[in-house]
């Protein structure tokens, strides 16, 4: 997110809304880590990457369509490795994108966790009931959004783990679960 920060603060200060898309899950070998982000604005400015160039056109159409009041959703991508090197794409694996758009004040709070370097978990459902629901948990206690409770108890299990990953809910829905917080520091002694 750190990587779109500042066009999407730069878009929002102009007035518009943005569409984000976030790599979920990756299979096999995959050009972007998960929680790689893709950011479009109203005006149909790009920053980002979710697949180093293999699917940003298609992604950007799903962006404007959620922007234009389409449902989040998951698109998966993918290509087997024998046909990856025939069509000269960077990798044969998958991923899994979920596009959404967030919401303004969970996002003006996201970016004063990132510059400020907090320790907080974004919950965002991407399958199931209330697909695009976001909740914000930072280390303080301080909630923004409406994610289910369930996710809301993973909290501390997740920023320990200080991985993104999809959860899977008792109820049948999925969430994404981003970790946000300082780099990690390596102590060598010696």
């Amino acid at each position: 997110m750190r990587e779109v920060l500042s066009e999407i603060e730069r878009w929002r200060a102009r007035g518009e809304r943005v569409a984000l898309a976030t790599v979920i899950a990756t299979r096999k070998s995959a050009p972007r880590p998960v929680g790689s982000k893709l950011a479009v604005s109203e005006r149909g400015e790009m920053a980002g990457s979710v697949s180093g160039g293999c699917v940003e056109n298609e992604v950007f159409g799903h962006a404007c369509e959620v922007l234009a009041g389409a449902e989040p959703q998951i698109l998966t991508y993918g290509i087997s490795d024998e046909l990856a090197l025939t069509v000269g794409l960077p990798c044969g694996g998958e991923i899994d994108v979920f596009v959404g758009a967030p919401n303004e004040a969970l996002l003006e709070r996201l970016a004063r966790v990132i510059e400020s370097q907090e320790r907080a978990v974004l919950f965002t459902v991407v399958e199931g009931e209330e697909p695009g629901s976001e909740l914000l948990v930072t280390e303080e206690g301080d909630r923004i959004g409406d994610a289910p409770e369930e996710a809301l108890a993973r909290f501390d299990e997740v920023l320990r783990a200080g991985r993104n990953r999809v959860l899977e809910l008792d109820d049948g829905r999925k969430v994404f679960a981003e970790v946000y917080g300082p780099p990690p520091r390596l102590l060598v002694i010696g």
